[in-house]
């Protein structure tokens, strides 16, 4: 699906399918790949989840877009290695207008992560976040991270660049998730903010 004079493309990326295509469901229907979303009374969006191979199709489809959603709802090690090489093939324009969304399914109050020492899956309550544990498996004494501080650190998100949070199963929560995105990436295509536009036609009276 095509981007019209009067809607913007937005790739949404996951380490997992899945998730991604949750997320596109949810916004467009059942069976859905691409859809039309009215994010605001002016505003659509073509929303798509760029093909995973071959690697070029997949860059060029994400540099194309007008702004990108990376969706992630585990954070083990597997998880991140996977994160960590989609955004390698992309340049470090196109990595800034990726807004990063923590997603969770209904009710989801936990989330997957790696033990630090072995590498092995862990799944942490919310609520236990920031607490001393030690790996079921290892033994190895460790501080519970938050899943944003984690995401943050690991995938070297700047502190300008805010960490949303989406639940698969509310459209307005994707739809939010959405508009935040375009937001972050400055709420106008490239050759937009590239026009240089007349301040005085804006003001009242003569201009000297």
């Amino acid at each position: 699906m095509s981007a019209s004079a009067n809607s913007l493309v937005a790739a949404i990326v996951s380490p997992q399918p899945d998730v991604a295509q949750a997320f596109i469901e949810r916004l467009s229907g059942a069976g859905a790949k691409n859809g039309l979303v009215d994010l605001s009374h002016q505003m659509h969006v073509v929303v798509e989840i760029p093909a995973a191979e071959p690697e070029e199709t997949f860059v060029a489809q994400v540099k194309s877009a007008d702004f990108s959603v990376m969706l992630l709802r585990f954070v083990d090690e597997a998880t991140l290695n996977v994160a960590r090489a989609m955004l390698r093939m992309l340049p470090a324009s196109v990595q800034g207008r990726i807004h990063f969304v923590l997603a969770r399914e209904p009710g989801e109050l936990e989330f997957k992560l790696s033990c630090p020492q072995c590498g092995q899956k862990l799944m942490i309550k919310d609520a236990l976040a920031f607490r001393r544990t030690q790996c079921p498996r290892c033994k190895h004494p460790f501080t519970i991270p938050g899943q944003t501080d984690l995401v943050r650190r690991e995938l070297l998100i700047p502190a300008n660049h805010n960490i949303g949070r989406v639940d698969l199963g509310d459209q307005e929560s994707c739809l939010n998730a959405l508009r935040n995105a375009y937001r972050q990436a400055g709420g106008a295509r490239p050759e937009e903010k590239s026009t240089t536009m007349r301040l005085d036609d804006l003001l009242p009276g003569d201009v000297g």
